[in-house]
């Protein structure tokens, strides 16, 4: 069969579009339409002989739809249980909204009116994946000043999935970077809710993640030890760089003088506050939290202003 577009590779009597691939597979953007092909069907060709493996390719990308197709279903099974159980009521509808990296976003829309936003990790278990999400929500949300959705639940999908669900809000508008920059002051001035951040320890409840980064958070008295030790010194540390990690030792010797006369206290903080984190709902300031063209949402730390 003759391929009907230079886009399209001919291989006996099937003709596979790249652009399959593109959508299906991550590795197409950085190894190349045949080094990819190779890939699917599991075997090793040179550029002029990796047409032969394209009719085994696109099988594999059929099994492989169906699976994520499978997954997906498979997903929404315990989150549609919490609901019925929970919430009262159940679900009408449901809609694919984007993802990231990290996990797909669906929007439910539920019999009694209300909209419900849960995203879905089919190879990280919830504590891995949703819980220091959850409890940097809850945390920021706790403080009644920048907008972030109420979160719900967040629980376990299978043998190794995990799942997590908030309100659903509905982006619009343009927010005021004058309010969103007091909010946020106000929400650095609130008392936080954890009982060792009010007692004026450092750190989180959990462990959490900025990015794909892990970030320990275990209580400590001091910030200055704190940041030192579970912050430069930690990062530092995942580079395997010997003379980041040098100059990282340098900086944690000094880093006392930095807050002579400082009086510092825990403050909710958001963790990773950048442009694309940033939206409005109604005109109103607030935090991005699902990501369709962005990473998924930072967390926030028990940290100081």
């Amino acid at each position: 069969r003759r391929a009907k577009s230079r886009n399209q590779v001919r291989a006996g009597d099937c003709v596979l579009d790249p652009l399959e691939l593109r959508v299906s597979c991550p590795a197409f953007k950085t190894m190349g339409m045949f080094q990819c092909i190779s890939q699917h069907c599991g075997i090793q060709h040179r550029r002029t002989d990796s047409v032969r493996c394209l009719t085994s390719a696109k099988r594999r990308l059929q099994a492989k739809v169906q699976t994520q197709t499978k997954c997906r279903a498979t997903s929404m099974v315990p989150v549609l249980e919490w609901i019925n159980d929970n919430m009262g009521t159940t679900v009408r509808n449901t809609s694919q909204v984007g993802g990231s990296a990290w996990s797909t976003g669906q929007m439910l829309d539920l019999e009694d009116g209300r909209k419900v936003f849960v995203k879905t990790n089919m190879s990280m278990g919830p504590e891995e994946m949703f819980a220091g999400e959850f409890e940097g929500l809850k945390a920021m949300y706790g403080t009644h000043t920048i907008r972030v959705p109420n979160v719900y639940h967040y629980g376990p999908v299978g043998q190794s999935g995990s799942y997590i669900i908030m309100e659903h809000l509905n982006f619009g508008g343009r927010a005021s970077q004058t309010e969103l920059g007091q909010r946020l002051a106000m929400m650095h001035m609130a008392e936080p809710m954890v009982e060792e951040a009010k007692q004026g320890l450092f750190g989180f409840p959990v462990d959490n993640t900025i990015g794909s980064t892990p970030q320990p958070n275990r209580w400590r008295e001091d910030w200055v030890a704190f940041f030192a030790e579970q912050r430069i010194r930690h990062q530092c540390q995942l580079t395997n760089d010997g003379k980041i990690v040098d100059l990282g030792e340098q900086l944690i010797e000094k880093l006392d003088q930095f807050f002579v006369g400082v009086d510092v206290r825990p403050s909710i903080l958001h963790g990773d506050l950048w442009s694309g984190n940033i939206c409005a709902v109604d005109g109103e300031p607030r935090t991005r939290v699902r990501g369709t063209k962005t990473a998924l949402p930072p967390l926030p730390l028990s940290e100081p202003l």
